[in-house]
């Protein structure tokens, strides 16, 4: 069974995001910023994460900087998500390797099917 870290600030979305996953077959651990996304990742190294952009203290971007810099977190598939689904948001998330860009509001049947695909892809 794959391991998703799930990473948002809003802590609704993030369990509403966790229950989908965990229905589609995954696990699932999360983080509420990310700080604490970047010590999740270290500790449980999962097989794939999902990172809100919009968040205080550290946003996505830096946060997926960090990881990526990091030869324990660099090689974890990220898909963003956010509610800012504007062209330059997917660019930068892209340039930096992301896997996917899923904007909110979302589908949750697309959700599981994207991070099956994410996973099979890896």
């Amino acid at each position: 069974m794959s391991l998703i870290l799930v990473v948002d600030d809003e802590e609704d979305l993030r369990l509403l995001l966790c229950t989908l996953l965990e229905e589609a077959g995954y696990e699932t651990i999360s983080a509420a910023d990310g700080p604490d996304a970047i010590a999740s990742a270290q500790q449980h190294r999962p097989d794939l994460i999902t990172l809100d952009i919009a968040m205080p203290t550290m946003d996505g971007y830096q946060t997926f900087e960090v990881l990526k810099a990091d030869e324990a977190t660099e090689s974890i598939p990220v898909i963003m998500i956010t509610a800012h689904g504007m062209n330059h948001d997917r660019a930068r998330a892209m340039s930096l390797g992301a896997r996917d860009f899923i904007t909110k509001p979302y589908e949750p049947d697309e959700v599981a099917l994207r991070v099956g695909w994410a996973l099979e892809n890896d």
